[in-house]
């Protein structure tokens, strides 16, 4: 039998919708709040998370909103591949979606609306990206306007880790974090030996699978002058 939202779902998606028309154009201080309250106060089996999202991408087309905070809200590739076709009609720049339930499907949909979004800071760590999700990204750099991209707490290998290595030369980023993944000394070197023909400010790279006991020259000359994250 389909679910039935009960009283209590109607009015509090009631409520919130009446509240999103009545203060759109909100700080980011608000957006988070409204993160905030997803997590903590509306459990998911209500459905209140996903009408809430999606009143938040119909309106995102009209509003002058730069920053959205979307941390812990269990956000799944569905919801974020019909948040990302909106990214080309909104003046968003930071993006928010760390510790959610994305994967490769989600990200790859995301890195595609990249070139035509104004977004300069994406969050993406402690979700379920692998190797996939992470060569798309990749590619869409050099036509994106991201300069700090985080992917801390993947599924990312060495095959991911030298994708972005290519690429970065011709992209616009100055930080990137891939701390926390499965790259081993075949990524690391890769990055490192690119090091020098990008403007790379930020480097993280720790708790990953690097010995670099043999390649530890490479990082002292490209790395250790750099603020490593």
């Amino acid at each position: 039998m389909a679910y039935e939202p009960n009283a209590k779902r109607r009015k509090t998606k009631s409520y919130f919708e009446k509240k999103l028309t009545e203060m759109w154009h909100p700080t980011a201080k608000w957006c988070y709040y409204v993160a905030f309250v997803l997590k903590e106060k509306l459990p998911r089996e209500h459905g209140v998370v996903s009408d809430l999202l999606r009143m938040v991408r119909n309106m995102l087309p009209s509003s002058k909103l730069t920053e959205l905070w979307l941390r812990d809200n269990q956000i799944t590739d569905t919801e974020l591949i019909k948040l990302a076709e909106m990214l080309p009609s909104s003046n968003l720049t930071y993006l928010y979606l760390a510790n959610n339930q994305i994967d490769d499907v989600g990200a790859i949909k995301l890195a595609e609306t990249l070139p035509r979004s104004k977004l300069t800071h994406l969050w993406l760590e402690n979700n379920q990206i692998a190797d996939a999700g992470a060569i798309k990204l990749a590619e869409m750099l050099p036509s994106s306007k991201l300069t700090y991209l985080w992917l801390d707490k993947n599924q990312i290998t060495d095959a991911g880790a030298i994708k972005l290595a290519e690429m970065l030369p011709s992209s616009e980023l100055t930080v990137l974090s891939l701390s926390r993944n499965r790259i081993t000394d075949v990524g690391a070197i890769k990055l490192a030996e690119m090091l020098s023909s990008f403007k790379l400010t930020g480097l993280g790279l720790y708790n990953n699978r690097i010995i670099l006991f043999h390649s530890f020259s490479l990082f002292e000359k490209h790395i250790l002058n750099r603020n490593c994250m």
